[in-house]
């Protein structure tokens, strides 16, 4: 595409090769441009798919010896020659007992005995076709007045694919998390292997606030996964040059929530848990780390802070205004739980661990802000209450769509727990975007014999290979105005 120039004949109008090379230049200016766009795409590994290899990749991850995965029925015998129900010696206990009844001693006649099993996972991911195309005519590219028109909308359009990507990323990341917890009163969801089912959102409400205990659950649940404390990142616009963060686990929040997190006080309720990045950010010593990465903010606790500017959230996925809720855990027969409200109107009580509703008078009773189950059948010690009741009027605070509270999405990304998946056009376009740009005159034919109108199309084909889902985790959360 052309320029104007003192109202002659623009560019585009000249050889048929020279838009394309011009073409070429916008594309890597406006590649370069928009990398700042690039917030999750960031964390990620990068592979390519090659023509005729078809539309999926498919890798393969090798499970450590003690891992609780490496789990092969009848494949392990034990010290004694017993067979175990799992190849894998001790399943990854921590407990003495066990691991000093499964060490792999032998004995002067010990013929078959400490056989392990070593299996591996396979994972998936698929690329999809995506694109979209703009037009110009002749006249608005001969007679603009910014010569720099071309590549401005280049960079736009760009742009708008790199963040369509990352909406992308962030939906799947999200549905493909192998950890959830809820904030405040929220109930923790039970994954299967997958989170088709959210239906714990709705017990998302004005308490289910971000703070410290629920972050440093979120670390130790990762540590427990042995998610990567040090993090690698991108940090170039072709997916290959890379950094590493030491010592830091990234959450990825809404602007929405930014001051949430900046008011999270430490554990002993008084200090403020958040550190700002000026703290701590730097130059470092070391050119294979650095100190900082590209939208982070600070840290608050276990977790170092990224604002995406464009992150995905659950508008009114959370609880019904005007309701509040909350839970407990029964430690005896009869055991109460204190809301501190003076009065309680429109009580529900549901026992999570039954899945059943209770009755009032016959299964709890109601006095002075005070919930008590009584003694009988339809609960039992460590049953898991949940009570919801009419809000005492805050929840005019906090964002919602005007019946539900809207839902955050706070998601934990794990160094190299995800790849992207590109593919290669052809000599030097592995997971880039395909961009051509067609004059005016190089469309002309009978139904446009005057050649009047150009087209740019913007093309690519790309995927998400989730390698380790238990390296990513979400923690939901509402905001305050």
């Amino acid at each position: 595409m052309g320029t104007y120039n003192n109202g002659a004949n623009s560019s585009i109008d000249q050889a048929a090769g020279n838009p394309q090379i011009r073409q070429e230049h916008y594309n890597k200016n406006a590649i370069i441009e928009i990398k700042d766009e690039m917030y999750l795409s960031q964390m990620s590994g990068s592979i390519s798919q090659p023509k005729n290899k078809g539309k999926e990749v498919v890798k393969h991850r090798y499970l450590p010896l003690l891992s609780d995965e490496n789990s092969v029925a009848n494949s392990g015998i034990d010290p004694d020659g017993i067979t175990l129900n799992n190849g894998n010696l001790y399943a990854s206990s921590r407990s003495v007992g066990i691991i000093e009844g499964r060490l792999p001693d032998l004995t002067e006649t010990s013929e078959r005995a400490n056989k392990v099993n070593f299996s591996r996972k396979e994972v998936r991911g698929s690329i999809k076709n995506r694109g979209f195309f703009f037009e110009f005519s002749k006249d608005e590219m001969n007679f603009d007045t910014d010569k720099m028109f071309k590549q401005h909308v280049t960079t736009e359009a760009l742009r708008g694919a790199s963040q369509i990507n990352e909406d992308i990323l962030g939906i799947e990341l999200i549905d493909k998390a192998g950890v959830v917890f809820n904030a405040g009163s929220g109930q923790d969801r039970t994954l299967d292997g997958s989170n088709t089912d959210d239906s714990d959102l709705l017990t998302i409400d004005n308490t289910s606030v971000p703070n410290i205990r629920d972050l440093i659950r979120l670390d130790i649940e990762l540590d427990n996964n042995k998610c990567p404390r040090d993090t690698k990142v991108i940090v170039g616009s072709n997916y290959v040059d890379t950094k590493t963060i030491a010592s830091a686990r990234y959450m990825f929040i809404s602007p929405d929530v930014k001051m949430d997190f900046m008011s999270i006080k430490a554990l002993n309720g008084a200090d403020d848990a958040f550190i700002p990045l000026n703290k701590y950010e730097g130059e470092s010593g070391n050119k294979k780390y650095i100190k900082s990465i590209h939208g982070e903010i600070g840290a608050v606790g276990p977790f170092r802070i990224i604002v995406h500017p464009k992150m995905v959230i659950g508008e009114g996925e959370g609880a019904l205004i005007g309701v509040e809720t909350d839970s407990f855990v029964l430690e005896t027969e009869t055991d109460a739980m204190d809301t501190g409200e003076t009065s309680l109107t429109n009580v529900v009580v549901y026992n999570v661990t039954q899945a059943a509703a209770l009755t009032a008078t016959t299964d709890y009773t109601v006095a002075n802000g005070v919930v008590t189950i009584v003694d009988t059948a339809a609960s039992a010690i460590g049953d898991t209450i949940h009570v919801s009741y009419d809000d005492d009027g805050t929840s005019g605070e906090y964002r919602s769509n005007g019946t539900n509270y809207n839902v955050y999405h706070n998601l934990v990304i794990g160094s190299e727990a995800f790849t992207h998946i590109g593919f290669e056009f052809g000599p030097g376009t592995a997971g880039k975007f395909d961009v051509t740009t067609m004059s005016p005159e190089e469309l002309r034919d009978r139904k446009t014999p005057y050649a009047k109108v150009g087209m740019t199309v913007i093309e690519w084909w790309n995927g998400v290979l989730v390698d380790r889902p238990d390296w990513l985790a979400v923690y939901n959360t509402v905001s305050k105005y």
